[in-house]
């Protein structure tokens, strides 16, 4: 069967940030009918290198090759024109607009000088259900959880059928089930022709859907090989170095329960799953994963645990000692520490700067006069 042309070529792709060398003299083929993963480690330059591809920023050196299009995209739209779309994991959705509003923005039928709402209504439920994703094309995306949000930006994509597809770490907000979908869509696409970009770092991912993966590491492609390459080679090439275990075993030796929940019942909320009788410990030197479905309560949990979440049961101890903390100040304070999983909406200050950012949890406030 003969090799199909790129749909999309990379040509000699640097970016440079000041004197950051982000990306270096990258060059890739993208085919129609071909799941290309990209693979390598926080700051390798994936996010880099699809930021370019996607029209969200202009490469320092080297070009693109599309169709008839030959240089760099300057812009998301001109991107969208040529028919590359991406899903980030950084959302571009409007929370205040529905699900159907947010798939047709910026491409809304129209009735007359009207925006026709009831058409797109029904073109985001035809879209929605051809996808298989279980959404409300009427309810504002506000109200929607992160796995849900994540279908809506793939709709959007999808929308206008791109010849390349880009997808950044599509099911880290996912379930089980939603994921399982998402691959049956994206083997749909690869049928179609449709040639996919596909950033992960889950190594079963790769095995189960990609024909190709091209490995970077410090901003340079290291090579591209076939996707039943072996996980350990695939990590030397991301890292550098062989390792001798993929998954070395765990360090036998722990300490005593430095965390503890007893019976912890969490204040209901409105839309929040109810959160009852969990106990739980952590020992010193050890790592316990809270596992479960999207929605099924493991963030409550945890921000319970910072003082953000009321208990309505149960209790909390921190080295032996009572803690339920009122504010996450108190937390901090205690030696606790919460990492959001929103952390662009729940875990900083983006009008701010990074240092700015850094030294938040370090200030000290005394108590608020009441006016």
């Amino acid at each position: 069967m003969p090799v199909q042309q790129p749909v999309l070529r990379a040509h000699g792709l640097s970016k440079r940030y000041g004197s950051h060398l982000a990306l270096d003299d990258v060059s890739l083929d993208f085919h129609p009918g071909q799941v290309h993963a990209l693979f390598g480690e926080n700051g390798a330059g994936k996010s880099t290198l699809i930021a370019m591809l996607a029209g969200a920023h202009e490469p320092s050196a080297g070009h693109l090759e599309i169709g008839a299009h030959r240089g760099c995209f300057r812009s998301v739209a001109q991107a969208r024109a040529a028919g590359v779309r991406a899903v980030f994991q950084e959302f571009s959705l409007v929370p205040q607009l529905t699900v159907a509003q947010n798939i047709v923005l910026g491409e809304e039928p129209m009735k007359g000088p009207w925006l026709d709402q009831r058409a797109a209504l029904a073109q985001a439920r035809a879209l929605i259900a051809e996808l298989g994703f279980d959404l409300d094309a009427a309810a504002r995306v506000a109200t929607l959880a992160r796995g849900k949000q994540q279908m809506v930006e793939i709709c959007k994509a999808l929308r206008s059928r791109p010849k390349v597809l880009i997808l950044d770490e599509p099911t880290a907000s996912l379930s089980e089930h939603d994921a399982r979908s998402l691959f049956g869509l994206v083997r749909r696409l690869q049928a179609d022709g449709t040639a996919i970009v596909y950033i992960t770092h889950r190594m079963h991912e790769i095995g189960a859907l990609a024909d190709a993966v091209s490995v970077l590491r410090d901003g340079r492609l290291m090579a591209t090989v076939p996707a039943h390459t072996p996980p350990a080679r695939l990590i030397e090439l991301m890292t550098g170095r062989a390792l001798a275990h993929v998954y070395p075993p765990p360090g036998a030796a722990t300490g005593p329960v430095r965390l503890a929940l007893r019976g912890v019942d969490l204040q209901p909320r409105r839309g929040m799953v109810n959160v009852r009788g969990i106990d739980l410990e952590v020992r010193g030197g050890e790592i316990v994963g809270i596992a479960g479905l999207v929605g099924c309560g493991k963030s409550e949990l945890a921000q319970a645990c910072f003082g953000l979440r009321r208990l309505a049961a149960g209790g909390i101890t921190l080295d032996g000692r009572a803690a339920r903390f009122a504010h996450p100040a108190d937390a901090i304070a205690a030696g606790l520490w919460y990492s959001p999983a929103d952390r662009k909406n729940d875990g900083l200050a983006l009008g701010l700067a990074a240092g700015d950012n850094m030294g938040l949890s370090g200030l000290h406030f005394g108590p608020v006069a009441s006016l």
